[in-house]
Formats: structure tokens, C-alpha cells, sequence
């Protein structure tokens, strides 16, 4: 039974704190890249688009929301 000593190895604790900084990195550098082709890329089959990206139609769409807003508040 004592024939297979196992090698000593860092606490379960510590480990697992390596393990979580990882991801943490990982998900930064995933979101990072989303986020800049989200914002550089621009959609080629989008109808009425001009070559825009995803995050320009977005700022687009809530520039005229907030224009067709503040017009219906104006009214009488």
C-alpha cells in the first residue's frame, strides 16, 4: 500500500487561487476582444448600415430614440 508515495503538492487553497486569477485573466482578454470587434468591425449585410459598426448603429439608434423623445415631451 505504501508503495506509490504521492509527491508533495501545494495546499488545495492555494491552488485554487491560481486557478481563479486565470480565468479572471481569460475572461478579461475574451471581453476585451468582443469589445473591439463590437466597435471596429463593421457589418457588411446589415441593410441601410453604411459600413457601420455594431456600436455606431447602437449610438445611432439612441441618438434618434432620444431626438424622437425630447419631441414627444415638446408637444403640448
Amino acid at each position: 500500500m505504501s508503495r506509490f508515495r504521492h509527491a508533495p503538492t501545494a495546499p488545495r487553497g492555494l491552488a485554487r487561487a491560481r486557478q481563479r486569477g486565470q480565468a479572471m485573466v481569460e475572461y478579461i482578454v475574451a471581453a476585451l476582444a468582443v469589445l473591439i470587434l463590437l466597435a471596429v468591425v463593421p457589418i457588411p449585410g446589415l441593410a441601410g448600415s453604411g459600413g457601420k459598426s455594431v456600436i455606431a448603429l447602437l449610438i445611432d439608434a439612441l441618438h434618434s430614440w432620444w431626438m424622437n423623445f425630447t419631441f414627444l415631451l415638446s408637444l403640448p
